[in-house]
Order: structure tokens, then C-alpha cells, then sequence
């Protein structure tokens, strides 16, 4: 079961909240936004739990899909990590 909360900041926005919610997240998303390049950006810890189910769920809706891994921790909030992180999406062409 899912549940929607609209958030009223400077833009409303609608939040999705939902038990197994990350297998349908490629469906929901392409509600919003056509398919197109998508870039999933996670820490070693989260990908190994998630990433695998973002990235099937986002092919399956027709996202082509990029991801970049960084190390868990204080010490990856950084300007090199942050670096590092822009030169994967140059070289893979997202723009948005």
C-alpha cells in the first residue's frame, strides 16, 4: 500500500511512501519525467542493499541507467569525491 504527502515548500511537491516501494520506483518516476538517461549516486553500503532493485526497476520503465559509487563516510564529503562525482556525469553525457 502506498501513500501520498504533499510537501508545501517554494514548489509543492508530492512524496510517495510505501512498504516495497523501490521495485516500482522506475514506474513512478517515468510518471513525472519521460525516460531517459538516469544516474543512480549511492555509497558503497547502500548499493550493495538497493541499488540493484533502483537499477532493474528504472531499466524496466525504459531508463537507461549510470551509477557511481563512493565510500561510505565523513571522509567522502569532500570536493575530490564531489569531483569525481561531476567527471562520471560529464563522461556519461547527463545534463540534468
Amino acid at each position: 500500500m502506498m501513500e501520498s504527502v504533499t510537501v508545501g515548500a517554494s514548489k509543492k511537491y508530492e512524496v510517495i511512501i510505501g512498504s516495497g516501494i523501490l521495485r516500482d520506483c522506475g514506474e513512478l518516476i517515468s510518471r513525472v519525467k519521460a525516460p531517459c538517461l538516469a544516474c543512480i549516486v549511492t555509497d558503497d553500503i547502500v548499493d550493495g542493499l538497493y541499488a540493484d532493485t533502483v537499477e532493474e526497476s528504472l531499466r524496466s520503465a525504459g531508463f537507461s541507467v549510470v551509477k557511481h559509487v563512493f565510500p561510505n563516510g565523513e571522509q567522502s564529503k569532500c570536493l575530490e569525491c564531489y569531483g569525481l562525482l561531476l567527471d562520471v556525469l560529464a563522461a556519461e553525457g547527463v545534463t540534468r
